[in-house]
């Protein structure tokens, strides 16, 4: 305050100054008009929430900057937002204040607007004036699709780069997520969510809410329902694509060939595919997509825009079948899981070289396949590389913690490595789950008989034979045992029983043949 001029100051003790001045003010109308009018003025240029949002950003920073929250959220890679506009403002705002009201993790937004007229442009500098993390590039005329998204991503300061459609909604939890599933392996380059309304496989055919707020606790029930799964793709729509921030700025960016839109996320992800990176889709993210209001709005010819850029793409990819790309014939993720499955099976019969091949092949498209990922181990463990076989099984653990296979497969290794007490620990938690699981119980009766527990032992295997007479495994274990003992005749029972259910079993034929020439 600036006296007797935007004010009047009065020391606090002196009542006889506070008497002069309050006199001074009702005699000269004239005087307190000018000081009110000049108070307003220097409120209105001084004291505006846009001239101070910055200084007291930065001022909560620092008071907050000490609590446990923060620095979970400080520790949390920055996302950088980048959203074109080019008139649509209805949309812009929907899509905004979803954003605000529904997106806990730290975050930038770059808006590149690409010459609205329809007040696009002063909403937007206001969201930046009143918005620290928001930034605003300004083109006076529409640079295209590519061009504008290349701008925003050169402004970009976060980890990730997030290109994300003005025509969509957003619902709690959505961004966290899509940054937890890039960060699942190094080797996801690009994640996408589904929606309601987009090209591809990414669509969800049944869309039950009819307004905003049912989309937001629809998307709830698909979060719950879907929680931690990504499913791979070979293409994801240009809506909404999370990525690396490193490799887009090594890939250059989109295209700028494709000008208006359509087919430059095609080209990117063909162009990360090749670079060996594989792309995902979170399946419990649900992001709602009004559908081409860019286009719908600025009376622009989607169809003629669609037929120039696909003219482009197949120039530039005249290999690349777009049925294939789409996944029309055969989705990617049921492709995987057949050759997963023949991996397995490759590796049981012996054929390690090809059945690893084959692995690694599947984990080029999915990196988080656990069957892929456990089919290394299993090849490692064969050829007795214990160390890089428990170092497969445990990535497998990573992604997912309840995998049956891999548990019993860690107890074969700590059984190996003389750790009986682990191995027992891990095959009780498979029955505490499954109480019926044979080869989780014949393993625990193993572990009893190798530390000498011979009753403990011997009492699980005959349960097993009790629930499973044609068990050959267990049998084929009892009679190793009773070899040691030289109690041939249950020996021989043993193995008879063992051919009756697996003839093929060379090893019991063998063992009965040298019985009987004995006897």
């Amino acid at each position: 305050m600036i006296d007797g001029e935007t004010g009047l100051l009065v020391e606090r003790e002196d009542p006889d100054l506070w008497y002069d001045k309050i006199k001074f003010l009702i005699e000269e109308p004239a005087e307190r008009r000018r000081i009110q009018q000049q108070a307003y003025d220097y409120v209105r240029r001084e004291r505006t929430l846009g001239q101070n949002v910055r200084r007291w950003y930065d001022l909560y920073s620092r008071v907050l900057a000490e609590s446990p929250e923060t620095r979970v959220r400080d520790e949390q890679p920055l996302v950088s937002i980048v959203m074109l506009t080019f008139n649509a403002l209805e949309y812009t705002k929907r899509c905004v204040d979803s954003l605000s009201q529904h997106t806990a993790y730290p975050h930038e937004i770059i808006f590149v607007d690409n010459g609205s007229t329809d007040g696009t442009k002063d909403y937007l500098r206001d969201l930046v004036a009143t918005n620290a993390n928001y930034q605003l590039i300004d083109n006076e005329t529409n640079v295209g699709f590519s061009a504008g998204n290349n701008q925003g991503a050169k402004e970009a300061r976060g980890k990730y780069l997030l290109l994300l459609n003005n025509d969509v909604l957003v619902a709690d939890g959505w961004l966290e997520s899509l940054v937890s599933g890039l960060e699942r392996d190094e080797r996801i380059g690009m994640i996408g969510p589904i929606s309601n309304h987009i090209s591809g496989l990414q669509q969800l055919a049944d869309i039950p809410y009819q307004n905003d707020e049912e989309y937001y606790g629809f998307a709830k029930t698909i979060r719950t329902a879907n929680q931690g799964k990504v499913t791979p793709r070979r293409r994801i729509a240009g809506f909404a694509i999370l990525v690396r921030r490193a490799l887009y700025d090594q890939l250059g960016g989109l295209d700028e060939t494709f000008s208006s839109g359509n087919y430059e996320d095609d080209d990117l992800c063909l162009r990360a595919r090749e670079k060996g990176y594989a792309i995902m889709v979170d399946e419990s993210t649900l992001l709602h997509h009004f559908g081409s209001r860019t286009f719908a709005d600025n009376v622009i010819d989607y169809e003629a825009s669609l037929r120039m850029n696909e003219k482009i793409f197949r120039t530039k990819w005249p290999e690349v079948d777009l049925d294939w790309l789409l996944e029309e014939d055969e989705p990617l993720v049921q492709v995987l899981e057949r050759k997963s499955q023949e991996a397995i099976q490759l590796i049981n019969q012996g054929d390690l070289e090809d059945g690893r091949k084959l692995c690694r092949e599947i984990l080029l498209e999915d990196p988080t396949k656990v069957e892929a990922v456990y089919g290394l181990g299993l090849v490692a463990h064969l050829q007795g590389d214990l160390r890089e076989a428990r170092n497969h099984y445990e990535r497998v653990l990573s992604l997912d913690r309840e995998w049956t296979p891999v548990q019993q497969s860690l107890a074969l290794l700590d059984m190996a490595a003389g750790d009986l007490d682990a191995a027992q620990l891990r095959l009780a938690q498979i029955l505490e789950k499954d109480p019926g699981d044979l080869n989780a119980r014949r393993l625990l009766g193993q572990t009893f008989l190798e530390t000498e527990k011979f009753e403990e032992g011997i009492g699980i295997l005959m349960g097993i034979l009790n629930d499973d007479p044609n068990d050959w495994q267990t049998h084929f274990l009892l009679a190793s045992l009773y070899a040691e003992v030289d109690r041939t005749e249950d020996v021989k029972r043993h193995l008879e029983a063992v051919l009756a259910a697996n003839p093929d079993h060379a090893e019991a034929r063998e063992m009965l043949d040298k019985i009987t020439q004995d006897t």
